[in-house]
């Protein structure tokens, strides 16, 4: 499965902030939500957003933690751990999405 990630559109993020200052309530009434509306629909290059299709994308690493000391324990218990927590994640978003991706 191959992905590509587009710059969002700042003219349809406008468009949706626009739409929702028109709307009988004080502007920014919805605080970050409308900003959240409006840049979810400029990822998705369109106005018209639907958010029907989820997914869940799980990412696992110890981000160097164990080479600076940080950690109580090394990379053998993150590389133990990954796929049990892959495992539970992956059926609770098999539950309740229609798509994972591991």
């Amino acid at each position: 499965m191959e992905f590509k990630i587009d710059i969002p559109d700042k003219k349809i993020e406008q468009e949706i902030k626009a739409n929702w200052d028109r709307v009988a309530k004080p502007l920014d009434g919805l605080g970050e939500f409308e900003g959240l509306l409006a840049r979810i629909g400029a990822i998705l290059g369109s106005p018209e957003i639907d958010v029907a299709k989820k997914a869940v994308i799980v990412m696992c690493a110890d981000n160097g933690v164990v080479a600076e000391g940080i950690s109580q324990s090394g990379q053998e218990i993150t590389a133990k751990e990954i796929p049990r927590s892959v495992k539970w994640r992956k059926q609770l978003a098999q539950r309740f999405f229609q798509w994972i991706s591991v």
